[in-house]
């Protein structure tokens, strides 16, 4: 050892049998030389092990008080010999980082859009000799939902959560499923609070783009779904711990889409259009959803009529709505639905089997696609 810790203490120690052994330290103290007969390294085996016990906590107390992970930095530097005495030439050093010690968790809570979630942050002082009282902090409130706890003695009374402390009332022991899993922690501590999804989450007024969503009523895995969660700190006396974060998931509860074809085959004659009666896309959840939809065939033209006005609210992608092989176009379902209500198809040969294609996108981000046979 060349480089012993500026603020800490290096010992013998060994650690108990069993998964997750117990460090149990020893002595003496190392100092700087060189180490003992059982810190030497055999070929085939290991020799005893050092252990770092942190001894300067006002050293932390500045990066405690303004909540860091990281509270401390420590190293020490060591150079390596074998039995002929030959050494080193250049020292290895080894940085020890000092967590702070207020630990909780980040989590990921699932709920459904027309349900609550409960949410319990468990979280723990893992200093084994600092008793004292734990708080919670709530840094940041969900965007699209509310944050509540139920009243211990009524569970019918909500008490809204505010941004800043959390009353000491509301924390209590850890169930047994619940904890932050650090076997030295103490005053481990829990609260149970609830989230509420609101009924204004996710739909845009203009489908098209550009405005702040404002309705809740469809949800699921979208092309730009809200980020929802709220964060959260620990505190003890002056101190603090660092930010985290609860990531909230809403989950759509509502059924898939899905495609309606025509019933009995559809006949055309050679570059006469004929009507495709019957498609519809059906979406249970969809409100004012935007569709993309993709329709294609090989053998002749699709086209939607001039006077359907639904021409006038669809966004083209590809084509314009008019003999096109393929178009592209996206709209909310009532427009698509009477583009496609009123979509003829024309042959450009004079007999054969066409297949029709329809593939279209919902804000969920599901693709769906069937195909379906014309004669002609």
């Amino acid at each position: 050892i060349v480089g012993l810790p500026a603020h800490g203490v290096l010992q013998q120690c060994e650690v108990s049998e069993g998964e997750g052994g117990e460090i149990l330290l020893g002595s003496p103290v190392v100092q700087i030389g060189p180490s003992n007969s059982s810190f030497r390294h055999n070929q085939g085996g290991s020799g005893g092990r050092l252990c770092y016990t942190f001894a300067n906590e006002s050293h932390a107390l500045a990066g405690l008080k303004d909540g860091l992970a990281v509270v401390a930095e420590d190293s020490l530097s060591f150079r390596v010999s074998d039995s002929h005495n030959v050494t080193s030439t250049d020292a290895s050093n080894l940085l020890v980082r000092v967590l702070n010690p207020l630990v909780a968790e980040n989590k990921t809570v699932a709920c459904l859009e027309d349900t609550e979630a409960e949410v319990t942050l468990a979280f723990a002082d893992v200093r084994g000799d600092k008793a004292g009282d734990l708080g919670i902090r709530i840094l940041s409130l969900p965007k699209f939902g509310s944050l509540y706890h139920r009243d211990a003695g009524n569970g019918s009374v909500r008490l809204p959560v505010a941004q800043g402390g959390v009353p000491s009332g509301w924390l209590e022991p850890c169930p047994a499923n619940a904890g932050t899993g650090t076997k030295a922690a103490v005053n481990e501590s829990c609260v149970t609070l609830v989230y509420e999804p609101t009924e204004d989450f996710y739909n845009s007024p203009d489908p098209l783009g550009g405005l702040e969503a404002q309705r809740f009523s469809d949800l699921g895995v979208r092309e730009r779904p809200p980020q929802e969660f709220f964060a959260y700190e620990i505190t003890k006396e002056s101190c603090r711990s660092p930010p985290y974060l609860v990531d909230l998931r809403v989950s759509n509860a509502e059924d898939e889409s899905s495609i309606v074809l025509p019933e009995s085959p559809v006949v055309a004659r050679y570059l006469e259009p004929t009507a495709i009666p019957g498609i519809t896309i059906l979406d249970p959840d969809g409100y004012t959803d935007l569709f993309v939809v993709d329709l294609y065939v090989t053998a002749g033209v699709l086209d939607i009529p001039g006077n359907i006005s639904a021409l006038d609210h669809l966004v083209f992608l590809m084509g314009d709505g008019h003999d096109d092989a393929k178009m592209v176009f996206k709209g909310i379902p009532s427009q698509v639905n009477l583009a496609l209500g009123n979509l003829t198809y024309t042959a450009l040969t004079k007999s054969g089997q066409e297949t029709l294609r329809l593939r279209f996108r919902d804000t969920d981000s599901k693709s769906y696609e069937l195909g379906d046979s014309l004669e002609y």
